[in-house]
């Protein structure tokens, strides 16, 4: 997979041709949702889980 790759939310923007940076989604925390990657024919469910360290700092996964 592409380091940053293109996605929408909705297949209405899917076939608006709509992309946005994966990263630049507003992805809520531990909710599954539904994305449109660019390139893949079927969409895929994404979770957002964030790590907090021990300084506080975060890490997040998607």
């Amino acid at each position: 997979m592409k380091s940053n790759p293109l996605a929408v939310l909705s297949e209405e923007d899917r076939n608006a041709v709509r992309w946005t940076a994966l990263e630049e989604l507003m992805i809520p925390e531990h909710t599954p949702i539904k994305v449109w990657l660019k390139d893949l024919e079927f969409p895929v469910v994404l979770a957002k889980q964030v790590f907090k360290n021990k300084g506080n700092s975060t890490g997040g996964v998607q």
